[in-house]
């Protein structure tokens, strides 16, 4: 593509792990694995969110009372793409436009027809 630099996505092959698993335990070292997916959970939130109280916790002496959100919990797997996609709306100036529906008809599978 154009941008394959800009938007590659880098994995790991079998065998560059087994070589740095392998120089870490000649070297003695500690490995450590995270994550990737959940590592910006510890980020904070840029606007005020506020959630009810989930069925089970509710506090008795405080029904009606709704929680403010200091982490980002919820929506963890849109998040990441609907970031993404607004990025590259802005980037290319259409930030600001209206979405539409698709007129399209939606099928589990093209027919051979």
């Amino acid at each position: 593509g154009i941008d394959f630099k800009e938007f590659f996505a880098s994995v790991a092959r079998m065998e560059a792990l087994r070589i740095f698993l392998a120089y870490a335990a000649h070297k003695s070292f500690t490995v450590f694995q995270m994550d990737v997916k959940t590592a910006f959970l510890h980020g904070t939130l840029k606007e005020d969110m506020y959630v009810c109280q989930p069925e089970g916790f509710i506090d008795a002496d405080h029904p009606s009372h709704v929680y403010k959100l200091k982490k980002a919990l919820y929506g963890l797997e849109q998040a990441p793409r609907s970031n993404y996609v607004l990025e590259i709306l802005k980037k290319y100036g259409m930030g600001s436009c209206n979405p539409i529906g698709n007129p399209m008809k939606i099928k589990d599978k093209l027919d051979l027809d």
